[in-house]
């Protein structure tokens, strides 16, 4: 393999998100073989001085009019630097209306826009939803998205069929790389929570969108756990909903579950947390291909999922865990499956790590887009 000038777009690069940890770790494995530029707005924790950036100004005061400027803005960034590199292939993470060789759809917005539209509590918080997200322009960028690169890279099986059901797309473009982990060092210090002993069952549940990801059904089935007899069950929230925390919170005491669930908010070090945990719980109803639940396993979590994208590729149901249904009863009752067949736990947990690092390793998946990278850049070369 040739080394190629590879230009990733992405807004952030960070290792605070999904898609930036996606592409961290993409980059550090393709780095030593390849010459890397990087386009984007907001860099954080740059830990290999070969990159090379470009800046696009970030200009605005919200989220939505960070996103419209850096839409434009990277158009004429990349532009004008490709004009001097002259790069094999442009690589792009999100939105931008520059046409790429390689996109990469890390969601299909439009559902998932429409998905977290269905679970707002009434009209008005839907119209407003609808105002804020700027559904009409997101699906319509989308769209421009996957129609003008040359290839499409869906993160799990799931988002391929999304695409295919939601845009008139050549199935031919589409590729599916799933999302993956990096196994070797891993690196973690012991805890001890006030509150938590060894002999009680740790949950933990990851994520800043508590109602869309199903905690509260989380919380049923621990009141309902303890209603029949199972106290010593304790969770950990990591991720802080700043629009509906107090909501949580104020369910929890009037339920009796104070010294049962510790809202942990967001966390630099949460692979200790993974570590001192021993099931991973996530009835979310929506996703492209988790990240979290990718690191749950690596650390040798068995996974109690709903069934949505990604989860459908990486559990295999009563090996690496169990699907869930998004309610209180069955939940309850996979824990209690738990409880009553305590062995269940380290056997699944093993066959977890064991899986996520066999199939989902990011070595294994860096070569993948090595090779779509490879057959792109030969295209054209073919083509003069």
């Amino acid at each position: 393999m040739w080394k190629m000038k590879i230009c990733y777009i992405v807004q952030k690069y960070n290792d605070e998100g999904g898609i930036e940890k996606v592409v961290r770790n993409l980059i550090s494995k393709v780095i030593n073989k390849h010459e890397i530029h990087i386009i984007t707005s907001d860099i954080k924790d740059v830990q290999d001085e070969r990159i090379k950036f470009h800046m696009v100004n970030p200009r605005g005061k919200y989220w939505i009019t960070q996103w419209i400027y850096f839409l434009v803005d990277s158009y004429f960034c990349t532009k004008k630097i490709n004009k001097i590199e002259n790069f094999d292939i442009i690589h792009k993470h999100g939105a931008s209306l520059y046409n790429a060789d390689v996109f990469t759809a890390h969601s299909v917005h439009k559902v998932a826009l429409e998905n977290n539209m269905h679970y707002q509590q009434n009209y008005s918080k839907k119209f407003m939803y609808f105002i804020k997200t700027l559904y009409p322009l997101s699906a319509f960028i989308e769209f421009i998205n996957l129609c003008r690169s040359k290839k499409i890279v869906a993160v799990s099986n799931g988002i391929k069929l999304e695409i295919i059901k939601n845009y008139p797309i050549n199935p031919k473009k589409l590729t599916v790389i799933t999302n993956g982990i990096s196994c070797n060092n891993i690196q973690y210090d012991e805890i001890q929570i006030p509150g938590i002993s060894d002999t009680d069952l740790k949950l933990i549940f990851v994520g800043k969108d508590y109602v869309r990801k199903g905690l509260m059904y989380v919380l049923d089935a621990l009141s309902k756990l303890k209603k029949d007899g199972y106290s010593d069950i304790k969770l950990l929230v990591l991720g802080e909903d700043t629009a509906n925390s107090l909501n949580f919170k104020k369910y929890v005491l009037d339920n009796g579950l104070e010294n049962n669930v510790f809202f942990l908010g967001h966390l630099k070090n949460i692979n200790d947390y993974y570590a001192f945990s021993d099931i991973f719980v996530f009835p979310t109803t929506y996703e492209a291909f988790s990240i979290a639940t990718l690191e749950a396993s690596k650390f040798g979590l068995p996974l109690l999922c709903s069934k949505t994208n990604g989860t459908e590729d990486l559990i295999i149901d009563n090996y690496n865990g169990y699907f869930i249904d998004r309610n209180a009863k069955d939940i309850a009752s996979k824990l209690k499956h738990f409880i009553e067949n305590p062995d269940l736990i380290s056997k699944m947990g093993l066959n977890a790590k064991n899986r996520v690092c066999s199939v989902f390793n990011w070595e294994s998946i860096s070569l993948k887009y090595g090779e779509l990278y490879l057959e792109l850049s030969k295209k054209k070369s073919d083509n003069g």
